[in-house]
């Protein structure tokens, strides 16, 4: 059985929906947002965008807790790099040393992730390099997300940069 979860989508102006199972998009539903919700890709009242996010679901019958988000670019630093080929615990390690020049507080203070772009092989189909999407978000933006969703009656389970969504929608 496929898990069904909830996209969302916080914009400027709207905030979007979608109902997702598998790959298999069941239905999407946005919502003009109030003004001064959001100022420069940030949430000003994560209280008020939490009771607004309930009542919203609420009036479209939004059932499926398990939520994703798009996180703003201006909150995410992403990049597009070509590493050597290395194991996952490798690249997980190396992951912010690639961010060294662009992150502005200690390492520890982010989380890292990846998206493979493509696995270039030799002539044996030996892998011998990785092309990467990769990000760097603060804790606490997660941290501030997740508690925005739990009080509207979401449990996020995913966030990703604008960049990753669209690869993703990509490949499908």
């Amino acid at each position: 059985m496929s898990k069904i979860y909830t996209g969302i989508d916080i914009g400027v102006c709207e905030i979007k929906f979608s109902e997702v199972s598998g790959n298999k998009l069941l239905r999407c539903v946005s919502e003009p947002l109030p003004d001064n919700f959001v100022r420069d890709d940030k949430i000003i009242s994560p209280e008020a965008m939490s009771q607004f996010i309930r009542e919203t679901a609420k009036k479209y019958k939004l059932c499926h807790k398990k939520c994703s988000v798009i996180l703003p670019a201006s909150q995410v630093f992403t990049r597009r790099i070509s590493e050597p080929y290395m194991t996952v615990e490798h690249l997980k390690l190396n992951l912010p040393y690639e961010f060294r020049d662009f992150i502005t507080r200690d390492k520890e203070q982010y989380f890292y992730d990846y998206a493979v772009v493509d696995i270039k092989t030799d002539l044996n189909r030996t892998p011998v390099s990785l092309d990467l999407m990769i990000a760097a978000v603060l804790k606490e933006t997660i941290s501030t997300y997740s508690d925005m969703f739990r009080h509207a009656g979401f449990k996020l389970v995913a966030a990703m940069p604008v960049e990753f969504a669209y690869r993703n929608i990509i490949n499908l």
